[in-house]
């Protein structure tokens, strides 16, 4: 891997004050499952500081939402590329360093404006001239989305809108990207989390019981588990939620107030 060019990428860990008792949990997997990682890390916060070895904090500031700290942390980090990723995306297993490198290295020789290293969703089209890569259309849902990605540090920054939430990034990001060409995804996974652990503040419970035998330094006193019918409502909405939507609208309007009522639709 060029040297020069693992100096113009940098690992951006997105969080706020609020979530800072995942710090340890993250860090923990990470270092245990991609050790060799060989670009330097950031974790972006609010006020707090990680005093966690070999991590930079960028402090973006109190009151600040999340498209504006991570406007502020692309003007700190000044490289060409970053590799961003959420701190309740917990590592599960080994990560190659040098297949993520691979990747960087064909972003920059493609000029690939976001390359997805984990499939959520999956491209649209494969390309035959890479064995694990695909294209993503434009007007493809969650085009733009939160799930860890090289980006390039300008066209992201151009997609990032003032006083956006994370969900309205990822919302209104994939309309603002249609124009703009060159937005990939792996085909199978490259990074090894699942999924996020924790949701409205809360564990899922399959999470917790299964990073609690990890012992990578959960503190349950700091957060609370999802209670059955959390979680159970949580899954008829991934499940029942989608198939809703694809229901023909004067259906839609009138299961909506029932689907309310239950919580399976917001």
């Amino acid at each position: 891997m060029n040297k020069t060019l693992n100096k113009n990428c940098a690992v951006i860990v997105s969080s706020c004050d609020a979530y800072s008792d995942l710090w340890n949990p993250f860090f923990n997997s990470f270092f245990r499952h991609w050790g060799d990682c060989s670009f330097p890390i950031y974790l972006l916060t609010e006020s707090k500081e990680c005093e966690i070895e070999h991590i930079r904090t960028i402090k973006a500031g109190l009151d600040t939402n999340w498209s504006d700290r991570l406007k502020f942390a692309l003007s700190y980090v000044k490289t060409d590329r970053i590799i961003l990723i959420l701190e309740d995306f917990l590592l599960r297993s080994k990560v190659d360093n040098h297949e993520v490198e691979s990747y960087l290295n064909i972003a920059s020789e493609e000029n690939i404006n976001m390359l997805r290293l984990i499939p959520r969703p999956s491209p649209d089209k494969k390309i035959n001239e890479y064995e694990n890569l695909g294209l993503i259309y434009p007007g493809s849902k969650f085009r733009v989305s939160t799930q860890s990605a090289i980006w390039d540090t300008q066209v992201l920054n151009e997609l990032l809108v003032p006083n956006e939430s994370i969900w309205e990034f990822e919302h209104n990001g994939s309309k603002r990207s249609n124009s703009i060409k060159k937005f990939y995804s792996v085909i199978n996974p490259v990074l090894t989390y699942k999924h996020h652990v924790v949701e409205r503040g809360k564990w899922f419970p399959w999470s917790s019981r299964y990073f609690l035998k990890q012992d990578i330094g959960i503190d349950l006193d700091a957060r609370e588990v999802m209670n059955f019918f959390e979680a159970s409502r949580w899954i008829l909405q991934k499940s029942i939620g989608p198939l809703a939507n694809r229901l023909p609208k004067a259906i839609r309007s009138l299961l909506k107030p029932f689907l309310l009522r239950i919580k399976i639709i917001d």
